[in-house]
C-alpha cells in the first residue's frame, strides 16, 4: 500500500491527491490462491484549466433501427465540469459498415432535444448504416 491508497475488486478507481510519477501494481488471485502481478508507471498531471463538456445520448438507443420516414426524438444530456453553458449540436453520417468510415456528414440541428427524420437529411434514400452524433461545446 502506498501513500495514495490501495483498492480491491474487479473494477477499481483511485483518486490521486497530488501530481507526480506513480507506480501502479495489479495483483490478480484466482480461486486456488495462485496469483500474478503486473506493474506500470504513470505520471499524474494537473487537469487543464478548462475541461471539455461531457455528452450522453439518451434517445434513440444504441443500434436502434430507423425507418426512412420515421420521426425520431433525439435527446442528450450535456454538462460542463466548470458549470458553463453548453451547446449541443446534432449530426448524422453514413457508412457501408457498422464501424465506418463515416461520410456525407450533415448537421441536423442543435439543442438537448431534437425531432428528426432520416428522409429530411437524405431525401434520395440510403442503403447503409447511419450514425447520429451529439457534440457538446462550451464557450471556451
Amino acid at each position: 500500500m502506498s501513500a495514495d491508497g490501495a483498492v480491491t475488486g474487479c473494477t477499481a478507481s483511485l483518486t490521486f491527491s497530488s501530481v507526480g510519477v506513480r507506480t501502479l501494481t495489479l495483483t490478480g488471485t484466482d480461486s486456488q490462491g495462485a496469483n500474478g502481478t503486473a506493474t506500470m508507471n504513470i505520471t499524474v498531471v494537473n487537469p487543464p484549466p478548462d475541461l471539455p463538456p461531457t455528452v450522453n445520448i439518451t434517445s434513440p438507443a444504441n443500434n436502434a433501427g430507423v425507418s426512412f420516414n420515421q420521426s425520431l426524438t433525439l435527446s442528450a444530456t450535456a454538462n460542463d465540469p466548470e458549470g458553463k453553458a453548453v451547446t449541443t449540436t446534432w449530426s448524422v453520417s453514413l457508412s457501408n459498415s457498422k464501424t465506418g468510415p463515416w461520410t456525407n456528414t450533415k448537421i441536423i440541428g442543435t439543442g438537448a432535444t431534437l425531432s428528426w427524420k432520416l428522409s429530411s437529411s437524405y431525401p434520395g434514400g440510403v442503403q447503409s448504416y447511419i450514425r447520429i452524433q451529439a457534440t457538446a461545446t462550451d464557450p471556451a
